[in-house]
């Protein structure tokens, strides 16, 4: 018997509505988190995310956001339909203690890539890994060239919101998808 192949290709989707997204940022460098956790939130709003299907948690360092990202899904689980995302925020910058920077940043990664590969829902990995503060600041649109740097402006929030939003919509279609397989499958073998 041949074995049939499908290809199925699926569109980006960037409306939000509908969706539960959370949010957890860690509180060092506040000035250069707070403004990414604005403008990520005003970016979701701006997709359809209501503002009642925010969810938010704090810690206080990067090396923490893993650990608080898999705490919110668990207690949005045991709520009413769960979260269809979650963006962990926050920045490191080597200013701090020998070592700690490769450390922290590397930590931070391997847990929100661990969290994407074993569970159901994206982790967005929103960590800015800056050689500086003036470097993190460009990175939330609140560069200022005091150096003669060539630093970008850019907000990072816009573009972490925009992955959340597309891989939730991507993550419910192919579930959804694999529900209407199994349906119909069961279907044609008698079972109900």
């Amino acid at each position: 018997m041949a074995t049939k192949v499908i290809h199925r290709s699926f569109k980006l989707d960037q409306d939000g509505s509908g969706l539960k997204i959370g949010l957890v940022s860690a509180h060092s460098h506040a000035e250069i988190v707070g403004p990414l956790v604005t403008g990520t939130k005003k970016a979701l709003l701006e997709w359809g995310v209501a503002r009642r299907d925010l969810r938010y948690a704090h810690v206080t360092r990067p090396f923490e956001l893993p650990f608080a990202a898999k705490s919110l899904m668990q207690r949005e689980k045991r709520g009413d339909a769960g979260l269809d995302a979650v963006i962990c925020l926050g920045c490191v910058i080597p200013s701090e203690p020998l070592g700690r920077f490769e450390f922290e940043s590397e930590a931070v990664a391997l847990g929100i890539m661990k969290m994407n590969l074993k569970g159901d829902i994206p982790v967005i990995y929103g960590v800015l890994t800056c050689t500086n503060q003036q470097q993190a600041l460009s990175y939330v649109g609140e560069g200022v060239d005091v150096s003669g740097s060539e630093y970008v402006k850019e907000d990072h929030g816009w573009e972490w919101a925009k992955a959340a939003v597309s891989l939730a919509r991507l993550a419910k279609s192919l579930r959804e998808e694999e529900e209407d397989t199994v349906r119909s499958s069961s279907k044609g073998h008698g079972v109900v």
